[in-house]
């Protein structure tokens, strides 16, 4: 990707020129999606099965027991529909170029999740603002759950940017991203 001398070039007043390293991949959007969506369906399933055998048997005990069922599967099918929201979305990529780094990424903050809300934000730093950049794979017993790249700032901010939303592997966007800065 970054090797091509025909890459369409970006400007950015604050890291100048840049090129796309990534930007969003489809496929793992829908994948995930339907993920999220699937199991909040077993779940708000599960749960509505016991609040009813609850309410009509006069068990409060069950109804209880299936709050948390139906809280839960409420949160995944929310996030599955942000996740299909941002299929067709433009604004998630990664430029960058000698000068700096630009990454335009979904916020994933609770509130947002909860009202379907699916607001973006642009991070944009010159590489004398980063201290380090690196990749990290965050795993659970062993299985990678979560591939992200960590910037660390010099005024000591960290940001760890989710590479879910990313189209290639997490070695190749590394690459792009190495093979982007080194650009002359």
């Amino acid at each position: 990707m970054a090797t091509d001398t025909n890459l369409p070039t970006f400007s950015s007043r604050i890291t100048g020129t840049l090129v796309q390293v990534a930007g969003g991949s489809s496929s793992k959007l829908i994948f995930s999606g339907l993920i999220h969506t699937v199991v909040a369906l077993i779940l708000l399933a599960c749960g509505s099965t016991v609040a009813y055998i609850g309410l009509t048997e006069k068990q409060t005990a069950l109804i209880g027991l299936a709050v948390p069922f139906i809280l839960v599967g409420l949160l995944l099918a929310a996030t599955g529909v942000r996740r299909f929201r941002a299929v067709s979305d433009h604004r998630i990529y990664i430029r960058a170029g000698p000068g700096g780094v630009v990454i335009g990424v979904p916020t994933n903050k609770f509130s947002n999740i909860v009202r379907l809300d699916y607001p973006f934000v642009v991070y944009e730093w010159a590489w004398k603002d980063i201290r380090t950049w690196y990749p990290r794979v965050t795993r659970i017993n062993g299985i990678p759950t979560d591939r992200s790249l960590v910037f660390e700032g010099t005024k000591g901010w960290r940001l760890s940017v989710p590479l879910l939303y990313f189209a290639g592997s997490q070695s190749r966007v590394t690459d792009d991203l190495n093979r982007a800065i080194n650009r002359t």
